[in-house]
């Protein structure tokens, strides 16, 4: 495995990791205000693709997000709304398609941090899946902000000795609208079903005869608005998938709307 860092224009920090099939690459740049926050997100996500322009792992599979203070201010100004905007804008820069557009996941640090990108790219072809569940990020209304998140729900790369599932974050949304706001009970068991939808959907794509379920050997990351939900979702997990002891990563965070406690987010290499 091959390793390098550079300076980026926001005077941050890129790093990269290559192997065979896959490459990461995480930026990191200092946060900002919201009303600033476009503009950073921007810049960074201009960053990145021009990264994955350079190297051979040319397809995005999955981006990871996280800065702190992801629901600061309101309406538009909100800085969710505003990172969104600048990862549309840069998308759109690059002629990046919507039906194009990696997994992804959005998440508030609940200290100060900076706003950290990780993003896993392939040599082999990524395919998008969407949850029939919910209506595709990229294609919410106005009401979300200026523009749409820009993200698929889930997808498949194939590789030559193995799949990988991968699976965007996930919380209580049905259609586009949040479900049983602050309840974690009945969020932690929409945000189940949604994940199931997309294993359907993604059992499409790899024209698997059976239909891909989240198991003991998924790696998943579980991001909490409140800690104090720990024991109950991860004994409610645990009757769900098994074994939760090594694959299984618990977070505290923000979620990126108010409304919203609980989101998880995932992988699954089947060989």
């Amino acid at each position: 495995m091959v390793s390098g860092q550079r300076q980026t224009r926001n005077s941050g920090q890129c790093g990269s990791l290559i192997c065979e099939d896959y490459s990461v690459v995480k930026i990191q740049v200092p946060d900002d205000t919201p009303q600033n926050f476009s503009a950073r997100t921007f810049d960074a996500y201009q960053e990145l693709l021009s990264v994955v322009q350079q190297i051979e792992h040319p397809h995005l599979a999955k981006v990871w997000n996280y800065f702190p203070g992801i629901n600061d201010d309101d309406d538009d100004r909100e800085k969710y709304r505003q990172f969104s905007l600048g990862r549309a804008n840069a998308f759109d820069l690059f002629d990046i398609e919507d039906s194009a557009v990696p997994t992804g996941t959005a998440i508030g640090c609940v200290r100060d941090s900076n706003l950290t990108i990780i993003a896993l790219m392939s040599r082999h072809d990524f395919l998008a899946a969407e949850n029939p569940r919910q209506v595709s990020a990229f294609q919410y209304p106005r009401q979300y902000g200026p523009k749409s998140p820009k993200f698929s729900r889930g997808g498949w790369v194939s590789a030559e000795s193995h799949d990988l599932l991968v699976l965007s974050g996930t919380a209580a949304i049905i259609g586009h609208e949040s479900v049983h706001p602050n309840n974690v009970e009945m969020q932690f068991s929409e945000t189940l079903a949604n994940l199931d939808h997309i294993c359907g959907a993604i059992s499409g794509l790899g024209g698997k005869s059976k239909k891909l379920a989240l198991n003991d050997e998924s790696v998943l990351r579980v991001y909490l608005r409140d800690a104090d939900d720990l024991d109950f979702v991860a004994s409610e997990l645990v009757k769900s998938i098994g074994d939760i002891e090594s694959n299984v990563a618990f977070l505290n965070a923000d979620i990126c709307r108010r409304e919203l406690v609980i989101e998880i987010d995932g992988v699954q290499v089947l060989s």
